[in-house]
């Protein structure tokens, strides 16, 4: 439902929403929680709060880990993408493409969710145009070579292995508390 709200436009229900299935759902496990970290990092996304975005989707890919869950992981990195690509980092961007496209054989459905499916295109189109096709198929072709511990890694460090900065908001904190 919290999807549906904010798929609407519906922000504010869709917070509300995801409060109350952040607290049923405490307690049945990584899988039920991942769903509204991605909403989360979507909504933060929409704010224009890319470093947020990250840092949810840095929490969300750890549960993802470690449920091996290949469909949740196509999900989460669209919005990681459309982050990097808003903090000006294409050339992340495309390396994160390899793991948001899912392979043939890998049996994922392509994104059949517009909040998904819209963010996913865009973000694409434009990081594509910014890299132009040369430095987006370097990129791409860097990203085949990487793991999703690698991706945990670039989040935790910016260019040059400095560390991001990623300083949750209090709610955020409040929301990863009762996790």
């Amino acid at each position: 439902m919290a999807a549906v709200a904010a798929a609407t436009g519906d922000v504010d229900q869709a917070e509300h929403l995801l409060d109350e299935a952040t607290t049923v759902l405490q307690h049945a496990g990584p899988w039920f929680l991942t769903r509204a970290m991605f909403v989360r990092s979507i909504l933060a996304l929409r704010r224009g709060n890319a470093d947020e975005t990250i840092a949810l989707v840095r929490d969300c890919l750890t549960h993802i880990r470690e449920l091996h869950d290949k469909f949740a992981l196509v999900y989460a990195l669209v919005p990681l993408a459309a982050a990097a690509a808003r903090k000006g980092d294409d050339t992340w961007a495309a390396r994160i493409w390899v793991f948001a496209t899912p392979s043939p054989s890998a049996q994922v459905p392509r994104s059949s969710s517009s909040l998904v499916h819209d963010l996913r295109e865009q973000t694409e189109r434009e990081a594509r145009a910014r890299l132009g096709p040369d430095r987006w198929a370097r990129a791409y072709a860097a990203g085949r070579k990487t793991s999703l511990d690698s991706v945990l890694e670039d989040i935790d460090s910016g260019p040059g292995g400095s560390r991001r900065r990623l300083a949750p908001s209090r709610k955020r904190l409040r929301r990863s508390a009762r996790l």
